[in-house]
């Protein structure tokens, strides 16, 4: 975890202030600040960070991705006009600064007060840098599979199809071709009406989170991937030129969500449709790198050792191989000081679930689909697999009388099947996964990914430089050299 108080020492905040009341009074002030220039800026003013001074607060919180959040939020909360390079400076100054402020708050106990080495406040305080950072190694291409099995999914069902409109794979393309030219452009490259992906990218930017004048709430808003878009008077401009590329897939769903006037309840779970969507999507990427299932094509069906008929998320088989899964599209929580509960809440749903479904498997009851009835015969491997959206989630791995049940992030179940040769390797990898978590804390599926591939012991890695996320493998072998060569080892 990062040291608050070496960002703090270089915020210039006083051993004297470091305090929750000092903290949240300075932090009371600098919002107002901030709140202040975020009223007289353009939404477009980030274009000019190449002109700002870069302090040494900077130079520290550069490498995991703060100013990520921070483009993202003056992009949707700047309500002016103003380009001038000393209010960027300014609000650039101010953010960082509230950023170590709340991290320190958040350190503190939250805005519950919790015990500060509590697991609930521990873990507050990393979702909370997780949702606010975007240091994890993420891929175009695998944000792009994803797409194109959400897409697929989509266009297949008739309903569906004619809700989405925009959501076709020639809109999603240019969209990303846009994306990629505003990546690598020193000023933003507005999508006009007329233009391709247009027409998909006007629907994403509608999830563009409303104005307001709590800047705690702002910054640590669910995701930056939910809301990557907004429509200015020039355009439409992106608000997350790193993160889109690599987590397109996540906008794409929440649209679906929002299209399908569902939404997220107040207890954060995800409308029916929507995790329909995900479920359907995450079956289509194990038959992707798997090969056509024997159970055929979903909905599955099974019958619980209690009697209730209930479904089954995903299922996948090959003569005595077997994977099932349980997935869930829940959104992050509100604030992360929810986050101990909520993400312990979900994980023991998950696992509680493949358990009552692997009780019954094991015991003779069969998987149902249009073709046919499937029983576990004999001695089998079983993949037991929970799939998330929520970062949050990841690297996690439970065990019950049955073995093991890992969850895991759609984005890292694509990584995980791009490198894997066989179920035989994967399940060589999970067991892998499973001694590695049962004894340190990680953050980022390619680096148990690339432990196990180069066979040795896991560390922090990053790309060697930030162009490296449009790396597009040709093969898997092609994917395991990648990761193998070209990561760089950073602890």
């Amino acid at each position: 975890m990062l040291d608050v108080n070496d960002l703090l020492s270089l915020a210039n905040v006083p051993f004297s202030d470091r305090d929750p009341d000092s903290l949240a009074l300075r932090y009371s002030r600098r919002e107002l600040e901030v709140n202040n220039l975020l009223a007289d800026v353009s939404p477009d003013i980030f274009n000019q960070i190449a002109s700002i001074f870069s302090g040494p607060l900077m130079k520290a919180l550069q490498p995991i991705g703060v100013l990520e959040r921070m483009a993202w939020l003056v992009v949707h909360q700047g309500a002016g006009a103003s380009n001038e390079v000393a209010k960027l400076q300014a609000l650039v100054d101010g953010l960082l600064e509230s950023w170590v402020l709340l991290l320190a708050l958040s350190r503190h106990g939250g805005v519950h007060a919790l015990d500060p080495e509590s697991p609930e406040a521990l873990t507050g305080t990393q979702d909370w840098i997780s949702r606010t950072t975007s240091s994890h190694m993420s891929f175009y291409w695998v944000n792009w599979v994803i797409c194109d099995a959400i897409i697929a999914t989509v266009r297949s069902q008739e309903r569906w199809a004619s809700e989405l409109p925009s959501m076709t794979l020639k809109e999603f393309n240019a969209l990303m071709l846009w994306s990629r030219e505003s990546f690598t452009a020193s000023k933003p490259i507005p999508l006009s009406d007329g233009q391709p992906g247009y027409e998909l990218g006007l629907d994403v930017s509608r999830l563009s989170p409303a104005q307001t004048d709590t800047l705690r709430q702002v910054f640590q808003e669910r995701t930056l991937a939910a809301a990557p878009l907004r429509m200015t008077k020039n355009g439409l401009v992106l608000a997350t030129p790193r993160t889109f590329p690599t987590r397109a897939y996540v906008a794409l769903l929440e649209l679906a969500d929002s299209s399908w006037n569902s939404g997220i309840s107040r207890k954060g779970k995800a409308s029916r449709d929507k995790g329909t969507l995900f479920e359907l999507a995450a079956q289509r990427l194990l038959e992707k790198y798997l090969g056509i299932s024997e159970t055929g094509a979903p909905p599955y069906a099974i019958k619980l050792l209690s009697g209730i008929q209930t479904d089954l998320d995903g299922c996948w088989k090959l003569g005595d191989v077997w994977i099932i899964t349980e997935c869930k599209s829940y959104a992050p929580s509100k604030r992360a000081d929810d986050a101990f509960t909520k993400l312990s809440d979900e994980v023991d749903l998950i696992c509680n679930q493949l358990h009552v479904r692997t009780q019954a498997l094991q015991a003779g009851q069969p998987v149902r689909s249009d073709s046919g009835e499937f029983r576990i015969e004999g001695k089998v491997d079983l993949i037991r697999l929970g799939i998330t959206i929520d970062s949050g989630h990841s690297l996690t791995c439970r065990t019950d009388e049955y073995g093991d049940i890992h969850v895991l992030t759609l984005e890292g179940l694509v990584v995980v099947l791009g490198a894997l040769r066989s179920p035989t390797e994967i399940a060589a990898y999970l067991h892998f996964r499973a001694v590695e978590l049962a004894t340190s804390q990680f953050q980022d599926e390619c680096d148990l990914l690339i432990a196990f591939l180069r066979q040795s012991p896991p560390a922090l890695h990053r790309l060697s430089a930030p162009g490296d996320l449009y790396f597009v493998p040709s093969d898997s072998d092609d994917w395991r050299r990648f990761l193998i060569d070209e990561t760089i080892r950073v602890s």
